[in-house]
C-alpha cells in the first residue's frame, strides 16, 4: 500500500505517520481495507475536503484520502476507521447516504464498532514504543 504525505506548512508535522497507518491496518480486519491501494494526506483542514468527515475513500481510484490538518491523532485514527466501517460492505445499515454524512444512530453503532480497534492500537503503539 502506498501511503503519501502532502507537503505542508513550516513548522506542522502530521501527528501520525506511515509506522502508524501501517501498525493500524494489521490490526484491523482484511475486509475493511480491501480496495485500498493508496493513502493520501492531502495536506488541507477538513472544511476543504466538501464532505461531512475529512477522510473519503474513492472507489475508482482506490484511494482513502485524508483531510485532517489540525487534528490529533486519535481523531484521524478515529475518522479513518469510520470511514473504512461504513465502506466495508459488512454493515449495510451504516452506509452514508450523501456527503459521507452519517446519522446520530449511525454514528453511534460505527463508534461502538471501533472502539476495541482503538484502543488495541493505542495499547499496541504504547508497547512497541517501550522495547
Amino acid at each position: 500500500m502506498k501511503i503519501i504525505f502532502d507537503k505542508v506548512k513550516q513548522g506542522y508535522t502530521y501527528p501520525i505517520t506511515k509506522s502508524n497507518l501501517r501498525l493500524l491496518f494489521q490490526i484491523i480486519p482484511d475486509k475493511w481495507k480491501s480496495g485500498i491501494n493508496t493513502v493520501h494526506f492531502l495536506g488541507q483542514t477538513p472544511t476543504k475536503s466538501g464532505f461531512d468527515r475529512p477522510v473519503n475513500k474513492i472507489f475508482l481510484t482506490q484511494k482513502l484520502n485524508l483531510s485532517v490538518l489540525g487534528l490529533d491523532e486519535k481523531e484521524i485514527i478515529t475518522q479513518i476507521l469510520i470511514e473504512l466501517v461504513q465502506d466495508s460492505g459488512m454493515y449495510n445499515n451504516l452506509r452514508a447516504v450523501k456527503n459521507n454524512k452519517l446519522s446520530k444512530r449511525q454514528t453511534k453503532a460505527i463508534q461502538e464498532i471501533i472502539n476495541p480497534y482503538i484502543d488495541n492500537y493505542f495499547q499496541q503503539k504504547t508497547s512497541a514504543n517501550n522495547t
